[in-house]
């Protein structure tokens, strides 16, 4: 009996660290992440075609806000054709259950006007909680991308903070990643 379970384990092993590698169904990849450091320009009540997030390629290592969702900074696109499956936030900075910081960010086709159909994700500690570092929060969807389509990151105020008035911009830095299959 030991040596199947022993054997299982060995079989079993390399599929979870693939898992771990290439997100929950063993086939997603990363298609963009970076550290986000939400500012004021970040916050407001309204998801908006003015306010998109891109990759701050000056700072290497952070979203930032382009303000407008059709300019070609806003714009993420793959090679080749994608199924976009999850957003997801990794926690990185640990924000206290009296925190106001929350955003909520959802992903968009046609230069900001189309929404991603469950691509919105709402992420802070809520009332009473705290938003523990290393807790992931994700959306999951499906929607295929063909090669050369982009799409877009809007970023508003969520609604996931202790005390009812959310501020993105307190949100504090954290990782978000889009993952995908090819």
């Amino acid at each position: 009996m030991k040596a199947v379970i022993l054997a299982l384990m060995l079989i079993a092993w390399p599929v979870h660290a693939g898992e771990f590698a290439f997100g929950p169904s063993g086939q997603e990849q990363v298609i963009s992440h970076n550290m986000i450091n939400p500012a004021a320009s970040w916050s407001g009540d309204e998801h908006v075609v003015t306010r998109c997030i891109h990759p701050n390629f000056q700072a290497t290592n952070e979203w930032a806000v382009t303000g407008i969702c059709d300019a070609g900074a806003a714009d993420l696109i793959s090679a080749k054709g994608v199924w976009l499956t999850a957003v997801r936030l990794l926690v990185t900075t640990e924000l206290a259950n009296t925190s106001t910081g929350s955003c909520e960010f959802r992903l968009t086709t046609d230069d900001g006007a189309t929404v991603i159909a469950g691509s919105t994700l709402d992420a802070g500690p809520g009332s009473g909680n705290v938003m523990a570092e290393g807790t992931v929060y994700e959306a999951t969807f499906n929607h295929r991308l063909a090669a050369g389509e982009d799409f877009q990151i809007q970023v508003r105020n969520g609604d996931q903070c202790a005390n009812g008035t959310c501020l993105c911009e307190t949100f504090d830095d954290q990782q978000l990643s889009i993952w995908g299959r090819f």
